[in-house]
């Protein structure tokens, strides 16, 4: 269905004056405004395909770029982003896993030569790696190769690379016999090679927690860079080729943002100056971007505001509208649309969201809903075409919080709140003492490890990169704990206590729920309309663990059964929505809820959130703590 859309967008695109003006000359600057969002993105396609090298589009921000990006994956078409290093200027190579996104890009961006590239202006001008010394930094293996691990594992370590028992985290590698895994900063997953005497038999993707192939591979390219005394930066130039062609995106914001990034070079090159008298002057480390703007013919200038620039040529495309989450006035808004002639599209931005927009506008059969997100929303009324994404409808944007399965959290997620001589305990070796966090010196290479002391002053240092495998000790107030002897068996024999302790609460638990189960509860009528509505004006994308607790809890209140469930989850993982949503659903069925907070700034806090996300229905809400006058409670 969205190649539909496509269609009518690109027919109306290849009819305007841009388009016709850059396909009788495509080596000379034009000036375009009026196009801006998903249009954008397709108008980058088709003048990609009448040009010999690569269309470069430069966003004034980060932010636009991303968007621009967002824009792209919708409509499906490939391209390169560009991102920047994500460190300040004048700071040294981190082999941080955005410094190698950002090789990973250039490196894509070298092999082609009819390429779509996104970027934004600090990643244009910042200083990046030379091509020379990115060309020395890549890999290729394959199978049927030479096998030699002890060679990648040299590679590895003189990248800054750590050796270490098991690889679950980037930067780590392990050798175990025939079998080298390694953990690259920019790769999903890790790698194992197989080696079968002298050659390389297999390659594969796999899992660190479940230790299985994720995927199996012929071939595999890879970059790592060696000691920071061999690298060489510089500008942008080099990557760029005579045939290319330039998308300016915004004039004058992409010059305000080049004149801020002058301003943070020359505040920053001060103290460059004082640690290396042959620090660059700011003036030659940024890419000279006016001088460019000047020079590079063969480009279009998106202009910020209509007017700007005399015999500019413009497309008519109206911007977005915003309903503010008032669903209403949305629907009387699509019966007009509707009875005008209109062909209304609209972008929920999730599966999810888009059977929730389904369920809701079911009554306007003609509607056509997309489950993927777009940039932002327009019409075009002499085609009488309407695109309406998911947050001008609800007022606010989806945001995307990272899950579980993207990231994984750690037990003792940071030592800043530790002190020297608190307890902690590690998984393998029980209870010990924290002492601090040493940095040590091991194969010419600085790591920082965590110094913990067991019974008879042995110490243990442990891998920063392995703070998962320790938490903070949490016991009987006023006692200290017996520390454990390291190769003793009274951790193993604590652990097997735990386990007999754990398996009696077991069976008690097991006998109270049998007698739960034979309880009779009330069950609570399906979602209602209402319902649907108020989680579809949820401004954050719902986790994965997030929804199925939600579809748990709502088959659990819609069952006789009596409900008892507990939501674990960490800080900011969307526990609340949860209870938000089950209330509103007992709400719904006509009954009271009572909502329980630990402390009276928390329940202050979610009475807040909650009021914000009643929004427009009619339901009463209110606040019983020691803040309020008993008369009001």
């Amino acid at each position: 269905m969205q190649q539909n859309i496509n269609k009518l967008l690109q027919s109306y695109l290849k009819r305007g004056a841009p388009y016709k003006a850059f396909k009788a000359s495509s080596q000379s600057r034009q000036w375009v405004e009026g196009v801006e969002g998903y249009p954008l993105a397709l108008t980058l396609n088709l003048y990609n395909q009448l040009i010999e090298g690569r269309l470069w589009v430069i966003a004034p921000t980060e932010e636009a770029s991303r968007e621009l990006a967002k824009d792209l994956d919708s409509a499906l078409i490939p391209y390169t982003y560009l991102p920047s290093s994500g460190k300040l200027l004048y700071s040294p190579w981190q082999g941080s896993e955005r410094e190698y996104a950002q090789l990973k890009a250039l490196a894509a961006l070298s092999e082609s030569k009819r390429r779509i590239v996104v970027t934004h202006l600090r990643a244009f001008v910042s200083p990046l790696i030379s091509k020379e010394s990115l060309g020395t930094s890549q890999m290729r293996i394959k199978v049927g190769d030479p096998f030699n691990p002890y060679k990648v594992a040299e590679e590895l370590t003189h990248a800054g690379y750590f050796r270490s028992p098991s690889t679950s985290m980037r930067g780590e590698f392990s050798i175990h016999g025939e079998v080298i895994d390694f953990f690259l900063h920019d790769e999903p997953y890790p790698v194992r090679l197989y080696g079968d005497w002298d050659k390389i038999e297999r390659i594969t993707y796999f899992d660190t927690f479940r230790q299985e192939t994720v995927k199996n591979l012929t071939h595999f390219s890879y970059t790592i860079l060696g000691s920071k005394e061999t690298l060489v930066t510089a500008s942008i130039e080099p990557y760029l080729n005579s045939g290319d062609y330039i998308f300016f995106q915004g004039k004058e914001r992409l010059e305000v943002s080049y004149n801020s990034l002058m301003v943070e070079a020359k505040s920053l090159y001060r103290g460059a100056f004082l640690e290396d008298r042959s620090a660059t002057k700011p003036d030659k480390l940024l890419f000279d971007y006016p001088s460019f703007y000047e020079k590079w013919e063969a480009s279009t200038v998106l202009l910020d505001v209509r007017g700007q620039q005399s015999g500019a040529l413009s497309y008519s495309l109206d911007g977005p509208r915003s309903y503010f989450g008032n669903f209403t006035m949305f629907k009387e808004s699509l019966s007009q649309y509707l009875e005008n002639g209109y062909q209304v599209f609209i972008y929920a931005g999730s599966e999810l969201q888009k059977s929730r927009l389904e369920n809701m506008l079911s009554q306007f059969p003609q509607v056509v809903i997309f489950e993927e997100a777009i940039s932002s929303g327009f019409q075009i009324i002499e085609e009488k075409l309407v695109v309406i994404c998911n947050h001008e409808i609800f007022g606010r944007r989806k945001e995307v919080v990272k899950t579980l399965h993207k990231v994984q959290t750690s037990p003792l997620d940071s030592f800043v709140d530790l002190e020297e001589g608190d307890y902690v305990v590690h998984v393998n070796y029980g209870v010990g003492r924290f002492i601090k966090i040493d940095r040590i010196t091991m194969s010419a290479k600085e790591r920082d490890y965590i110094k913990i002391v067991y019974a008879d002053e042995e110490y243990l240092f442990v891998p920063i990169e392995q703070a998962n495998l320790i938490q903070r000790y949490v016991g009987g107030e006023g006692t200290a704990p017996r520390l454990d002897k390291l190769g003793g068996q009274g951790w193993e024999n604590k652990k097997a206590r735990a386990r007999k302790a754990a398996e009696e609460l077991a069976g008690r638990l097991i006998t109270l729920y049998a007698k739960r189960k034979s309880s009779q509860g009330y069950p609570f009528p399906k979602d209602t309309d209402w319902q649907l509505e108020f989680e579809a004006s949820f401004s954050f994308e719902e986790t994965e663990d997030q929804l199925n607790c939600i579809e748990d809890v709502k088959q659990d209140m819609e069952s006789p059964t009596v409900m008892d469930r507990l939501i674990c989850g960490d800080v900011g993982y969307g526990k609340t929505e949860i209870a938000f949503r089950a209330a509103f659903k007992a709400v719904m069925a006509g009954k009271q809820v009572a909502f329980l907070a630990p402390t009276t700034i928390l329940a202050e806090q979610h009475y807040s959130t909650l009021i914000e996300r009643l929004g427009h229905f009619p339901v009463e809400a209110a606040v019983i703590s020691r803040m309020v006058p008993r008369k009001e409670q």
